[in-house]
């Protein structure tokens, strides 16, 4: 009698502790589940930045680096941003600019670009004709030129000069610049040179390097995630895209697979009804070389295939453990509207608030 109630026990004790692991793990993996929620959340949040008396608020997604531009720029220093195409430079510093409360203008260089084009020119009439620069520079604002490795050195000596010396000369009168201007740069280099992917970059000198602090602009996974979080096959277009970027990048393919293909992929799933291969079509494989485009799509259709069905078991175990007032789960990320996100983010303003000398 005593042998059968220590075996009753010992089988009572296992299943109490097979129990107990179960919900250990179910626990850790809802905790694992909020948590990625609660950080998805967080990029709605607004920047709130802090200028003597005068206080702006950078709503919307944001890059997880925002907050070192917005500080390095308010400092007064010439930024440049470096990084792969499609990271989100260029509208990371139209968000400085709306956090500093100061207009924006962005241009684009190329080999063709002129030094008229940074400074104006004098018309058939005798007449001043300004640009963006000369706006920015005279009376304030955030200027973005833009992947300044493919200017040519004519206009990066003028720009030197105009950055260094704190007056410039237009074709009207000297000009000095004003204390609220700010000058951002966007590069796919490091200013040296052209390389397998970038190959119609320049070489950018020393003294134009000089005058810069360099930010290495990264991807940032979470705000490409947030990019598609609402989309019916975001989740899992992402999980292609993050797959193929690896793949080409341990091959050492001259291709790039950005944020862009992640964000574009995902629509036109959205408009074709899960048609992977268009979205291929259109968002990837004008960036591969063509004697590699065969075994990309082979790849990027076995992830797609993966992904979806992962997605598939996800949404199902999620829909079975949730109630029907909750809301409603689409593979790894709540399928929030975007007002209920800027409701959410609009009630915690100051998460990121941080103040700027002035």
């Amino acid at each position: 009698m005593n042998q059968s109630l220590t075996g009753l026990d010992l089988l009572l004790k296992q299943v109490a502790e097979n129990v107990e692991q179960s919900i250990n793990e179910k626990s850790k993996a809802l905790i694992d589940d909020l948590t990625k929620q609660v950080e998805e959340l967080k990029k709605y949040q607004p920047t709130v930045v802090v200028r003597g008396d005068i206080k702006t608020e950078v709503k919307g997604l944001k890059h997880k680096q925002l907050n070192d531009l917005i500080a390095m720029v308010g400092a007064g220093l010439n930024v440049m941003m470096t990084g792969m195409a499609g990271t989100g430079k260029t509208h990371s510093a139209q968000q400085v600019a709306e956090a500093l409360g100061l207009d924006f203008y962005c241009m684009s260089v190329g080999s063709q670009t002129s030094k008229s084009d940074l400074v104006g020119y004098m018309n058939a009439n005798g007449e001043y004709v300004d640009t963006m620069f000369r706006r920015a520079y005279e009376h304030g604002g955030v200027f973005v030129m833009d992947e300044i490795d493919a200017g040519n050195s004519n206009v990066l000596i003028v720009m030197n000069s105009a950055l260094s010396n704190g007056v410039c000369a237009f074709p009207d009168r000297m000009v000095t610049m004003n204390e609220n201007f700010h000058f951002i740069a966007t590069a796919n280099t490091y200013g040296n040179g052209a390389d397998r992917t970038y190959v119609g970059r320049n070489q950018l000198d020393g003294a134009t390097l000089d005058r810069f602090a360099i930010i290495d602009w990264k991807i940032d996974e979470e705000l490409e995630r947030a990019m598609v979080a609402e989309l019916k096959y975001g989740e899992c277009w992402l999980d292609v895209v993050r797959k193929t970027r690896k793949f080409v990048e341990e091959r050492s393919m001259r291709a790039i697979v950005s944020p862009r293909a992640t964000q574009k992929g995902a629509i036109v799933l959205e408009l074709t009804n899960g048609n992977w291969e268009k979205a291929f079509d259109a968002c990837i494989k004008p960036q591969i070389p063509t004697d590699k485009i065969s075994i990309v799509r082979d790849n990027v259709k076995l992830a797609f295939d993966t992904a979806k069905k992962l997605v598939k078991d996800e949404h199902q175990s999620a829909t079975s453990s949730t109630s029907t007032n909750e809301p409603e789960h689409r593979g790894r990320g709540w399928n929030f509207k975007r007002g209920a996100k800027d409701t959410r983010a609009t009630d915690t303003p100051n998460e990121h608030q941080f103040e700027l000398d002035v």
